[in-house]
């Protein structure tokens, strides 16, 4: 194969990582390959996995989303158990799994502090 040959391989090869990584973020949850941001270092914050995992179907004023799916936290201000209790059941149309142990106790401190704060 001449380097053209390769250079278009590679990048069919780029097409359908990037796509296989895009579809795999939707909606994510912890699929157990490590929780660090692509810079090293830390976890995430409860904020941020809020917003990358939540947001899109729930309002809370101070991440500054406005799902319309869920529940609307500020309104709802729910204490972190019950926030806890939601991830763990994923009620109604609630996907199962965006968050187990450290992650999802970060999730449900931040709403809990951050519910109607707004």
């Amino acid at each position: 194969m001449d380097l053209r040959g390769r250079i278009r391989a590679g990048r069919g090869t780029l097409v359908v990582v990037a796509a296989a990584a895009l579809v795999a973020g939707c909606g994510g949850g912890d699929d157990g390959g490590g929780s660090e941001p692509a810079g090293g270092g830390q976890a995430a914050g409860g904020e941020e996995l809020f917003v990358e995992r939540c947001g899109s179907c729930h309002t809370l004023s101070a991440a500054g989303t406005d799902g319309s799916v869920g529940p609307n936290l500020d309104d709802l201000r729910p204490d972190a158990a019950r926030v806890q209790e939601a991830i763990r059941t994923a009620p109604g149309v609630m996907p199962d799994g965006l968050a187990e142990g450290a992650e999802a106790q970060a999730i449900a401190d931040y709403v809990a502090g951050a519910a109607g704060a707004g």
